[in-house]
């Protein structure tokens, strides 16, 4: 209690302390995420556990999901080495960033849905999730790139869905226990 009223004290409350200390933690728990990867030979993208962390973070940060996806990319593009395959604005231009731009997508639509407490709506949201970031990736790929549609799904999509699938019932699950 006393900590409260010192916070308070120097116009801080404790929910937004709170929501800082939940945003500084999506963040780091976003850049921990890129630097576990495992390349493929055939694919400018690597397999990362930065799925599973934006699943889980409408259970972090609820509404405000999107802060620390938000500020991840924001620390990517000044320079911090928080991406999988470097960092800068340049980085924002390469194969990878169709997925970086998906995953701040994904968490502004996880931000607005319910995924706590029932395993359908969490693997229905997932799902969704998961598609915003696999179509922006793919299409950055297939257009921007110039990889064309067929080269853009084999090296973009299809050596990351199982794994991905993985993670998105494992995180169903963890949303489905949760009840608040």
């Amino acid at each position: 209690m006393a900590d409260a009223i010192i916070v308070r004290e120097k116009g801080i409350s404790l929910k937004a302390a709170n929501l800082v200390l939940k945003t500084i933690l999506l963040t780091a728990a976003m850049a921990a995420a890129s630097y576990v990867k495992v390349y493929l030979p055939f694919s400018p993208v690597p397999l990362t556990l930065q799925v599973l962390v934006l699943f889980l973070s409408p259970l972090i940060l609820g509404r405000n999901a999107w802060l620390g996806i938000f500020f991840w990319v924001s620390l990517g593009w000044l320079g911090l080495p928080v991406f999988a395959n470097g960092a800068g604005a340049g980085y924002l231009l390469g194969p990878t960033a169709g997925y970086v731009l998906g995953f701040l997508i994904a968490a502004f639509y996880l931000s607005q849905v319910k995924v706590k407490g029932s395993l359908l709506r969490a693997v229905g949201h997932f799902t969704a999730a998961l598609l915003i970031v696999y179509m922006s990736g793919y299409v950055w790929l297939a257009k921007i790139w110039d990889f064309g549609w067929q080269k853009a799904f084999y090296l973009g999509v299809a050596p990351f869905a199982g794994e991905d699938i993985v993670k998105l019932f494992l995180a169903s699950f963890i949303a489905a226990g949760v009840k608040r």
